[in-house]
């Protein structure tokens, strides 16, 4: 969570916590969280986090003690242990302001609608 989105709101933060858990119980991404989050597509990560061309907020020494990643796990926690899921079971999310070109929207989301919380869009 701290390195898809760590500068996001905690909704939003959340809302991805809920991707990773809805994925999860799917089980088309894996059978254990390491396995949904390091999960990958015709050689493309799911989680950009993973991928080692990009620098996030989740690299670097010490990380585990830093307010951010102390923020980010309190958030995760509570996922786990709540029902109500504002996503509506949402299995794919994308940051418009992130893709390139700008606002550009993923082939695999043309068409659908989506559910905005915070800076992300996300589907079922």
């Amino acid at each position: 969570l701290l390195g898809e989105c760590g500068r996001c709101g905690d909704d939003e933060i959340s809302a991805i916590g809920w991707v990773i858990k809805n994925r999860l119980k799917s089980g088309r991404y894996g059978d254990e969280i390491a396995d949904v989050v390091t999960f990958k597509r015709r050689g493309v990560y799911a989680f950009s986090t993973w991928d080692p061309r990009w620098r996030n907020e989740a690299t670097g020494p010490h990380v585990d003690r830093s307010k951010a990643f102390i923020r980010a796990w309190g958030l995760a926690e509570a996922v786990w242990q709540e029902e109500r899921d504002p996503t509506g079971g949402a299995t794919q999310f994308f940051h418009p302001a992130s893709m390139k070109p700008r606002n550009r929207i993923p082939q695999w989301a043309q068409g659908k609608v989506g559910q905005r919380i915070g800076g992300a869009i996300f589907f079922r």
